[in-house]
């Protein structure tokens, strides 16, 4: 029995003038994408397995979903394709990939850092209180104004549900950096509970997010369904 390919509408979770949200996997997502994307922002899984075996852990919570294990393995296997695929296609990359797997990331042509003063996370050597942050490909703002490559973190993450959201100070910083124009397109193929998407509202940038949970999904679309005032 012939089956039919599956087109970007099967994966439509949620769409707005802001932008869209597809909900499965990145792998399968990301080649049926052709609008031209200037920025990826992304924050995938560190492959730290929920902090078993005392190493850097985020509140010794685990992702609570089957989609996927937080393992290196998936790390090697997955989100480290679709970093490639990102970097091969876009602009502009910027991934926040945790300590424990960063050797298994593509050379970056930058690093940057964001600066923990709480130290929110715990490792085999103490209070981990550094990030890196990996730059790919070109810098938008280079010979205009160029920003740091790196930020001080002291703002929490609201807590809405999801394992590990991100501060939207920090990430419209990012985001900022990252791009130019009012329309310019950011994606992030691992969405979470949306924090590039709202920061990218804000901004006046439009977005794709990709995410695999649905439940993940649900919290995103939630948070842009609240009043986003302009930054």
């Amino acid at each position: 029995m012939k089956t039919c390919k599956k087109t970007l509408r099967d994966y439509l979770y949620h769409e707005e003038d802001a932008g869209v949200i597809y909900c499965g996997d990145c792998l399968e997502i990301l080649p049926l994408i052709t609008e031209k994307v200037d920025l990826v922002l992304t924050d995938p899984p560190y492959g730290i397995d929920g902090a078993r075996g005392g190493q850097a852990r985020i509140n010794d919570r685990k992702y609570h979903t089957d989609k996927f294990a937080d393992t290196p393995e998936y790390i090697k296997s997955l989100v480290v394709p679709v970093i490639e695929m990102c970097i091969a296609s876009s602009r502009t990359v910027i991934v926040t990939p945790g300590t424990r797997c960063l050797k298994l990331y593509p050379d970056w042509n930058d690093m940057g850092c964001l600066w923990c003063p709480a130290a929110p996370t715990h490792g085999p050597f103490g209070f981990t209180n550094f990030q890196p942050v990996l730059y790919y490909g070109k810098d938008p703002r280079a010979g205009r104004c160029s920003l740091p490559t790196g930020y001080q973190m002291t703002e929490s993450a609201s807590p809405n549900g999801h394992v590990c959201p991100k501060p939207l100070k920090t990430w419209t910083k990012l985001l900022h950096k990252g791009t130019l124009e009012h329309g310019e397109i950011v994606l992030d193929p691992f969405l979470g509970s949306g924090t590039t998407a709202v920061a990218a509202k804000q901004l006046g940038r439009k977005f794709i997010g990709i995410e695999i949970e649905p439940k993940y999904c649900q919290i995103a679309v939630e948070w842009l369904r609240q009043e986003v005032l302009p930054l």
